[in-house]
């Protein structure tokens, strides 16, 4: 079944074909936009369209992924990445590095000690 046949299928065609392809495509759109979707796959194993292990198997995997990717491109490039996002905004050079002098207090910000 093509996009074409599915848009023009109604509402029983595409939830046949999402049910026809279900557990990978509720992986991948779990990787975008995953709690939506959880709380959805977890609606349709309620209904016993789906497994309900599989669906929380799939879920912790399709949110948790993502957040290893941003952690990991936070802890290993932050720099790299904050720089050459500060350039493109117009930050200055050192944007990276916010809390070098963050040690004493200053009228920026007091409360920092």
């Amino acid at each position: 079944m093509n996009v074409m046949t599915l848009l023009g299928a109604g509402f029983q065609g595409t939830v046949q074909w999402i049910l026809q392809h279900g557990y990978p495509l509720l992986f991948l759109v779990m990787l975008i936009e995953g709690p939506v979707v959880t709380a959805a796959a977890a609606f349709a194993a309620a209904l016993h369209y789906m497994n309900v292990w599989v669906v929380l198997l799939i879920s912790i995997l399709a949110n948790l992924i993502p957040d290893l990717i941003y952690y990991a491109i936070g802890y290993w490039g932050r720099e790299r990445v904050i720089n050459t996002y500060a350039i493109i905004l117009g930050s200055p050079k050192n944007a990276s590095r916010p809390w070098k002098g963050w040690r004493r207090p200053t009228p920026e910000n007091p409360f920092l000690r």
